[in-house]
C-alpha cells in the first residue's frame, strides 16, 4: 500500500496546484470580466503535463505541420506536439486524479498529439458538455471532488438559486502529507516555447466554453 505521508510530487502536481487558484470561493456557472479561472486552469494543465515530461513519464517533440506562404515567404506555421508515453507510475505511487486522466489516454496507443490528449481528457472530465460558462471553474471543482491526498476541504452549495464553492486548506493534515509545490517557473523546460504550449492548451479548454 502506498505511503501517503510521502507522496511523489511529480505525480500529484495538479492537486497541490489548487493553492494557486485565483480565489478560494467562486460561483461555478459565472464569468466576469478579467475572471482568472480560465488562465489558472490553463496554467494548471500546463504544469501537470510539463511536470510529467520533466520527470521522465512522457517525451514530447515539436512538429511543424503546415505552413502558409505569401510571395514565397512563410507568414504562418502550424505547430503540433507529439507526445509519447515512456513509462507508467509504479503500482505503489500516489497519482493525482488529473494525472491519471492523462495516463489513461495512452491505453490504446503509445503515441499521440498533445491537442487531442488535452481535448479527450477534458471531454471526459466535462462529460462531453461544451456549454460551460467557465470551464476553468468546473475543472477546479472536479479536482476538489477527486483529491487523493485531501489537501483541501470544500463546501459546494448547488441548488436552483446557487452553484457556489468554497474551499480551504485541510488543517488536520500533518506537515509530512503536503508534497512540494510546483510552479511553471520552477520547471526548467527548454524543449519548446512554454507560451506556445499554453496557447494550444487554452484553445482546447475554450472548446468547452459557451458565453452566448
Amino acid at each position: 500500500m502506498a505511503d501517503q505521508s510521502k507522496p511523489d510530487s511529480d505525480l500529484i502536481a495538479s492537486e497541490t496546484s489548487l493553492v494557486f487558484a485565483p480565489r478560494k470561493n467562486f460561483t461555478v456557472n459565472a464569468w466576469i470580466l478579467s475572471d482568472d479561472f480560465m488562465h489558472y486552469a490553463t496554467e494548471l494543465l500546463t504544469v501537470t503535463i510539463i511536470n510529467l515530461i520533466k520527470n521522465g513519464y512522457m517525451v514530447i517533440e515539436k512538429e511543424k505541420k503546415n505552413s502558409l506562404k505569401f510571395f514565397g515567404k512563410t507568414i504562418f506555421t502550424q505547430i503540433n506536439y507529439s507526445i509519447q508515453l515512456v513509462r507508467r507510475p509504479s503500482k505503489n505511487s500516489v497519482i493525482g486524479w488529473l494525472e491519471e486522466k492523462f495516463f489513461a489516454q495512452f491505453k490504446y496507443s503509445g503515441n499521440n498529439y498533445l491537442g487531442s490528449i488535452i481535448y479527450e481528457t477534458l471531454n471526459e472530465i466535462f462529460d462531453g458538455n461544451h456549454n460551460h460558462t467557465n470551464p476553468g471553474k468546473v475543472l477546479t471543482l472536479e479536482l476538489l471532488k477527486h483529491q487523493k491526498l485531501n489537501l483541501y476541504q470544500f463546501d459546494h452549495k448547488k441548488n436552483f438559486f446557487s452553484n457556489k464553492v468554497k474551499f480551504w486548506y485541510n488543517s488536520q493534515l500533518s506537515n509530512n502529507t503536503t508534497p512540494k509545490l510546483i510552479r511553471l517557473d520552477d520547471l526548467d523546460f527548454e524543449q519548446f516555447e512554454i507560451k506556445d504550449l499554453k496557447r494550444l492548451i487554452k484553445s482546447e479548454l475554450t472548446k468547452f466554453q459557451n458565453l452566448d
